[in-house]
């Protein structure tokens, strides 16, 4: 379908007098909430005082339009601009003057698809001019990650903290019964040595017979 559409502006782009007009490229991509420019070239650079310029919007079907901008004699028409884009598409004087029809085209939705058309012609004659096409397609941005609702997520965090901080003590206080039972051995295996202790049985107390 798209190449279908292209095909049929590379056709539709035609030159109908002296002035010629070329699209920058006849294809554009874009996703919704986002801004794009499309650019037109047209020769010869003429002055403001002599140029009209009127850009529309059309739907694939070619059959219903929109005006986007209408320049007159220099005088812009802003009343002309179709609703749909009112405080969206910008235009910039200082372009055509050098032969530049730039539409800066911002908070871009679905229903900005379709093709957008400038035609370039001058007050002495309204056939001397030219015109060119080009295709937008907008397609819906993908939708960021939603925010985690409170009493969830933040509950299950929470759980975590706790489980982690219970863990840790129970591995400090296994630490620390392992290090007292160590020492304990270590003590009591020093006084149960038998060649560094001596026996501590006296006659009296241990019972055994006094020798003669």
């Amino acid at each position: 379908m798209i190449s279908s559409l292209l095909l049929l502006l590379v056709l539709t782009s035609s030159v109908c007098g002296r002035i010629v007009v070329n699209v920058n490229q006849t294809f554009y991509q874009a996703v919704e909430n986002s801004s794009i420019m499309m650019e037109w070239i047209f020769t010869p650079i003429i002055p403001l005082t002599n140029l009209n310029v009127y850009c529309s919007f059309w739907l694939s079907d070619h059959r219903t339009s929109k005006t986007l901008y209408h320049l007159q004699g220099g005088v812009e028409h802003p009343e002309s601009q179709n609703k749909q884009f009112l405080g969206r598409a910008r235009w910039d004087r200082e372009d055509l003057r050098k032969g530049l029809v730039r539409l800066h085209l911002s908070r871009l939705s679905i229903s900005d698809s379709g093709i957008y058309r400038c035609e370039v012609f001058t007050e002495d004659d309204d056939y001397d001019g030219g015109f060119s096409e080009c295709l937008l397609n907008v397609t819906a941005a993908k939708h960021l990650p939603e925010e985690p609702k409170e009493g969830e997520d933040g509950a299950a965090v929470n759980i975590g903290v706790v489980i982690g901080a219970v863990i840790g003590s129970l591995v400090v206080l296994v630490a620390l019964l392992v290090a007292v039972v160590f020492a304990f051995r270590l003590r009591h295996s020093g006084e149960q040595d038998p060649d560094t202790q001596e026996s501590q049985c006296f006659p009296m107390i241990c019972g055994s017979p006094t020798a003669p």
